[in-house]
């Protein structure tokens, strides 16, 4: 049987091996509405409400992935201001979440 800290690093550990990944997504307020979007019905998480975004491909700024995205999902091309807050955490896909 583990010991409370042997199952302390353990998780550690697997934390250190999860894969990063590097998501943008977009606040838009516009005359007080927030804009969200609901995925679709057949992806992962269907049905679910979200800010628009998605992964940044490797070697891509963040901000052209985010404006990419926006194009690609929405169909809008904006002007992808400051990046106000950056988040870094190591999840796996079945139980992300910001904090």
């Amino acid at each position: 049987m583990l010991s409370t800290g042997q199952k302390k690093a353990a998780v550690i550990a697997s934390r250190d091996e999860m894969k990063t990944v590097v998501v943008t997504a977009a606040l838009i307020i516009e005359q007080g509405k927030i804009l969200v979007t609901q995925r679709n019905a057949d992806s992962s998480h269907g049905f679910l409400w979200e800010f628009p975004g998605g992964k940044v491909k490797e070697g891509e700024e963040p901000r052209k992935a985010l404006r990419r995205e926006l194009i690609e999902e929405l169909e809008v091309e904006v002007e992808v201001g400051m990046i106000d807050f950056i988040l870094e955490k190591k999840a796996n896909w079945s139980r992300m979440g910001l904090g």
